[in-house]
């Protein structure tokens, strides 16, 4: 039986090919958390620009795996970074959760 995985998007980016490089981004990052056997059930990415004026931009996420929440977020010049940043801190810590729990076994 394939787990079912919810994926909320809020994307505020003007070029929709950078969209779509930054959808098989988050896809990727996907993976390598389902690698992990970390099984995501609800996947929540926000991204937006600070201001009209700035070039920092902000990716928020939320993750719901292994009857766990976690969330996390990035500022960076770049939408790539904003993303793959916290994504890795997520990992880490859900990784970090599952040796938790095994030890106190």
């Amino acid at each position: 039986m394939e787990n079912k995985l919810i994926l909320n998007l809020r994307l505020e980016v003007e070029d929709q090919k950078k969209i779509l490089s930054l959808m098989g981004l988050v896809l990727r990052k996907l993976k390598q958390l389902e690698f992990s056997d970390i099984k995501v059930e609800y996947f929540e990415l926000r991204l937006h620009r600070l201001s009209q004026l700035s070039r920092n931009k902000e990716a928020y996420m939320k993750i719901d795996a292994n009857n766990r929440t976690f969330t996390d977020s990035e500022i960076s010049s770049k939408w790539d970074e904003a993303i793959m940043n916290p994504c890795e801190r997520l990992r880490q810590r859900f990784l970090g959760c599952e040796k938790e729990v095994l030890v106190r076994v």
